[in-house]
């Protein structure tokens, strides 16, 4: 004998739903469904459209190799799709009664987290709607989003867009041009900029940028309610209080940071 997860009600042997509440009945998922091994040359792109909450996890792997590991909970009430286009894979997750979103958001189910394992060189689009995104140890045009969670990228190297609506953004160790923008959130950053345009924006939060190494950039630090602090002073410094500029070496390269309410702090 069988009962409804959801409201307790007796379930028929052969029911897809329950007669009750409508919720679906749960059903065992094949192992193969959830983990997908997928053979990849020279660079892959890899697009995760993570449309349920739960956290994307994205770590190098085997040179040739995409794998990708799928916790649905419960697996009866999200709809996932892996495939394979040559060199690009796609990720694709949504919540099966998109009606009963805001239910499910609330209820805490469901929740489905997505671990991939790619090849150290490789293109990332990553968007996520509800949860953390992590990437660690990837080289390649790195774009990633979450519409409300932080957003954390470490050791990368590459051209990296990031943004979150509503989150922190954490780069550590990260090498290349970077755009990091959030409108309520924190956004930390160590590692080294490139000398193309680099930007940090948020409209609620601090911004803390520890640069590592030789850096040639121009400088433009702007605070609308904040501070702008500088460390070690920069040549041909003006500062009125609120907005910082200076420069680094030349200034060949460009490094903006924008906060609304929230100050600003930027080591070298």
């Amino acid at each position: 004998m069988a009962f409804c997860n959801r409201c307790g009600a007796e379930l028929a042997v052969d029911a897809s739903y329950c007669h009750k509440c409508g919720a679906p009945v749960a059903t065992t998922v094949p192992q193969a469904d959830l983990h997908r091994v997928l053979k990849v040359s020279s660079k892959p792109r890899i697009v995760i459209k993570q449309r349920v909450p739960g956290i994307v996890e994205v770590k190098p792997g085997v040179a040739g190799e995409v794998v990708v590991d799928i916790e649905p909970k419960p697996p009866e009430t999200v709809s996932w799709n892996v495939s394979q286009d040559g060199n690009v894979i796609s990720i694709n997750l949504r919540i099966r009664d998109v009606f009963d979103w805001p239910g499910h958001f609330f209820s805490g189910s469901p929740r489905t987290n997505v671990h991939v394992t790619v090849p150290n060189e490789s293109d990332l689009d990553v968007r996520n709607r509800i949860d953390r995104v992590s990437v660690m140890g990837v080289s390649g045009m790195l774009e990633v989003e979450s519409s409300a969670g932080v957003v954390s990228l470490q050791n990368c190297t590459g051209v990296m867009q990031v943004r979150t609506r509503a989150g922190t953004i954490e780069l550590g160790n990260v090498k290349g041009t970077v755009s990091a923008e959030t409108s309520a959130g924190q956004i930390t950053f160590s590692g080294s900029l490139s000398k193309g345009e680099n930007g940090f924006r948020t409209r609620v939060g601090d911004i803390n940028l520890t640069l590592q190494g030789e850096h040639d950039l121009r400088v433009e630090a702007y605070a609308t309610v904040g501070r702008v602090t500088v460390s070690p002073g920069l040549e041909s410094a003006r500062y009125d209080g609120r907005e910082y500029v200076g420069r680094i070496g030349t200034g060949t390269g460009r490094l903006v940071a924008e906060t609304t309410a929230g100050s600003i702090t930027i080591n070298h």
